[in-house]
């Protein structure tokens, strides 16, 4: 069984490489070029499952070069059996949307009980019905410049969904996604010019977005040390942060979307009542997500009493 890093290298090359640079890559992955130099090497090194964990890595889109290129790696594994890998991998909709329902509808109306189930269907249905639940200018972004991953709420999930609302008040903003900074900047440019460009009067725009940047996230250096003295707390509440979780993305390193929850929630918090949020507010120094009425308590250093309270649901609000 190959190596997850190995079956990555091996995606990079079916994918980007020339004709003869995918042939030795397959035939590395495949063990032949060990089995031409030692024949006497036993067992068959590639088998369905390889298909499966590089999959891992690779976007929808890259999916063709992969099934052009790799007949010999998945020569027992059907298209089927691909993308229910596929999709069972996904966590629709994020924190953004609550597709659960949407899910078992389709499931039920497809009959995922029979055999003939199509998995490549369902894919394609939840991805509408996860697009559906996004703002059209979000959509215009991620559709038209490369390097845009969407809305940050959309690539996040909770541990548990009683996490869910907090979260989203917290990431108010909802943040786009970016691979890099030019892609940023190149995002922001298309922003303004949706903006000024005649448009419907349900298409809706914020006056302002705000842009993450995954290799330019950087975290307080002290982050970490602040966040063991809060969870010496307790009970009571907290760490906003410890409370997400992270899908895997095909073209998003997994150590990327931590960095950036990280950095954009630093030491923020989570508690239960406005009463135990606001005393904590004060002493810690350190905004809190009330669970109670969905508000956030913020420290304003030079007021008194030093906690502004602010109820946040959407960007802008």
């Amino acid at each position: 069984i190959l190596s997850m890093a190995s079956a990555e290298g091996l995606c990079v090359t079916l994918c980007h490489g020339g004709s003869r640079a995918r042939t030795h890559a397959i035939d590395a992955a495949t063990g032949q070029e060990d089995l031409e130099k030692n024949k006497q090497l036993p067992g068959e090194l590639c088998n369905p499952e390889l298909l499966c964990f590089i999959s891992t890595f690779l976007h929808v889109r890259e999916l063709a070069p992969l099934w052009s290129c790799g007949t010999p790696l998945w020569q027992r594994q059907s298209d089927n059996t691909l993308w229910q890998v596929l999709y069972v991998r996904r966590r629709w909709g994020g924190v953004a949307l609550d597709l659960s329902a949407t899910e078992e509808a389709l499931q039920a109306g497809m009959g995922c009980r029979h055999l003939c189930f199509k998995w490549q269907a369902l894919y394609r249905s939840m991805m509408l019905a996860e697009a559906s639940g996004m703002a059209w200018f979000h959509r215009q972004l991620k559709e038209t410049i490369p390097g845009v991953f969407g809305p940050l709420t959309f690539l996040v999930c909770t541990k548990d969904a009683r996490f869910r609302d907090a979260a989203l008040c917290a990431l108010h903003a909802d943040p786009v996604v970016t691979d890099s900074f030019t892609t940023a900047a190149a995002c922001l440019r298309r922003f303004r010019e949706l903006r000024e460009e005649p448009r419907q009067q349900h298409e809706l725009m914020p006056h302002m977005i705000m842009v993450v940047a995954l290799d330019s996230s950087h975290e307080d250096p002290a982050l970490e040390e602040k966040l063991a003295q809060l969870r010496g707390l307790g009970g009571i509440c907290k760490p906003l942060v410890d409370c997400f979780d992270y899908p895997s993305h095909p073209a998003i390193r997994e150590d990327l979307l931590p960095a950036a929850i990280r950095a954009l929630l630093g030491p923020m918090l989570l508690c239960d009542s406005e009463e135990d949020a606001e005393s904590i507010c004060i002493q810690h120094k350190v905004d809190v997500v009330s669970c109670e009425r969905m508000r956030i308590a913020s420290y304003v250093p030079h007021a008194w009493p030093p906690v502004l309270w602010t109820q946040r649901t959407a960007m802008g609000s």
